[in-house]
């Protein structure tokens, strides 16, 4: 009786181990199918699944689709990312009544009327995504129907730009994203968009939409399709080099860029495609409503990621900008001088605070300016000269807020002598609108090394929390 036990036990023991290899070959081939895929469509209507089946990767609102109808799609071997919103929420909850007007905990109440703030043009409603009852929701309701019920193998999360407009629950963001991978760690997440928050997220996603990448907006009121402006064009070219594929380098992970156009303009989606393919992302064009499919069959006049790394779009502009060497400008990078901060914005660099390019209008922010955490504690640039000495003065030149500048109101700065910060002088105004301070330094002695340090809240009037500069120059006697 014990050795027939054994053996059924070691019998049921070879089959289990049997089905994980199985599913563990499943999912690695899957996993290969969504890295190698080349096409892909964002659709939110019903019906469709023959069309719906023509695509390596279907995104759609599963709540639209049966189980039978989404495992009819995968069967010629589409991948199906379903929908979730999880930075807005449709429709007003009153969950456990301890939020904005008696209704769940988890909206947001920036305005302070005691109502949850809605999207102005959705008419959703903001979410605090690092709210535990929140994240609950998602996770063991909205997956687990996406998912488990009907059968997709990913989850779009949409709406997670919330966390570009309200710089508080971008921690709360990233927590979710987590949990939500931790939970399912097999299924694919799709972010759309929350660039700020990119690198943070992207150990824990497979997919990254990037909506609009080459087309700018969309006037309701007369249904144009808006093109982007030059500015814009770099602005995505940037994010697309510098942000994206510079953080895939160390996470792989999918690009789908998103554009939308009319249908008869057939040039346009052509540029769109062709843009795209050129920074290594998967491109799919559509109308605003997102309520058809379109099979575009377009051939590639651009080599797929040609442009992944290289900045052909804005460098033009950006060089064209560059001033000549200063040979007295020993914070010039060219001449040798390093830069230290005490933070940086999500998507910027400290490069632009001594590349030569004093101010743009047209540039870029990213490109033209170097901004800090937007946080109330003080924030500091730290510049390493290119040669001990004697200083004639320093320049600052601060970033272009649209229509004005983000000079700060209060802030210090420190020469370095002696083996320790010395203070030169304190600068006080609260008319920020100014594109630059000039001062003269009196003392000969030679400085190693200066530091800008701007008081707690003493950024821009507009942003206080912010400290946001194009340019430090400083000249030698």
């Amino acid at each position: 009786m014990t050795g027939r036990f054994v053996s059924f036990i070691t019998g049921l023991l070879f089959l289990m181990a049997i089905k994980t290899n199985l599913l563990a070959t499943t999912e690695t081939s899957l996993v290969k199918q969504w890295q190698q895929a080349k096409t892909y469509v964002c659709y939110y209507g019903k019906q469709k699944v023959d069309s719906l089946r023509k695509f390596d990767v279907a995104i759609i609102e599963s709540r639209n689709y049966t189980a039978a109808e989404i495992a009819r799609i995968k069967a010629k071997g589409t991948i199906v990312v379903g929908y979730i919103s999880i930075g807005e929420d449709l429709e007003l909850r009153k969950g456990n009544g301890r939020g904005p007007g008696g209704n769940a905990s988890y909206y947001i109440d920036m305005n302070g009327d005691n109502a949850p703030d809605q999207n102005p043009i959705w008419k959703s409603y903001y979410i605090n995504p690092g709210d535990p009852t929140w994240q609950d929701w998602i996770i063991k309701n909205q997956m687990r129907e996406v998912l488990a019920e009907k059968g997709c193998q990913g989850i779009f999360m949409d709406t997670m730009d919330s966390a570009e407009i309200f710089p508080s629950i971008r921690e709360g963001m990233i927590q979710l994203v987590r949990r939500m991978q931790r939970a399912y760690p097999s299924a694919f997440l799709v972010a759309n968009r929350g660039l700020v928050i990119l690198e943070s997220v992207a150990p824990y996603i497979s997919g990254l939409m990037y909506e609009a990448f080459s087309m700018a907006d969309y006037d309701w009121q007369k249904k144009e399709y808006i093109a982007q402006t030059p500015f814009q064009r770099t602005e995505t070219a940037y994010k697309a080099v510098k942000l994206i594929n510079r953080i895939r380098e160390k996470y792989d992970f999918q690009v789908f860029a998103l554009d939308y156009a009319k249908p008869t303009d057939l040039n346009k989606i052509q540029e769109y495609y062709d843009r795209a393919w050129s920074y290594n992302f998967l491109p799919y064009v559509s109308t605003i409503e997102l309520n058809q499919v379109f099979i575009h069959k377009i051939k590639p006049k651009t080599r797929r990621g040609n442009l992944a790394q290289c900045y052909q779009e804005f460098d033009p502009i950006y060089q064209k900008l560059k001033k000549r060497i200063n040979s007295k400008n020993i914070a010039f990078a060219q001449n040798g001088a390093a830069i230290h901060v005490s933070s940086t914005f999500p998507g910027y660099t400290v490069e632009p605070l001594n590349d030569g390019i004093r101010q743009s209008k047209d540039l870029y922010w990213a490109l033209a300016a170097w901004a800090s955490e937007e946080t109330d504690a003080e924030h500091w640039v730290e510049v390493e000269l290119a040669e001990t000495a004697p200083l004639d003065s320093i320049r600052i030149y601060w970033a272009f807020m649209d229509p004005t500048y983000a000079a700060s109101q209060f802030y210090t700065i420190y020469g370095w002598f002696s083996n320790q910060w010395n203070e030169l002088l304190y600068y006080q105004n609260n008319q920020t609108n100014r594109e630059f301070d000039v001062f003269k330094i009196d003392s000969p002695i030679p400085m190693e090394k200066i530091k800008i340090v701007q008081s707690p809240e003493k950024g821009p009037v507009e942003r206080p929390k912010l400290c946001w500069i194009a340019e430090i120059e400083v000249l030698k006697r």
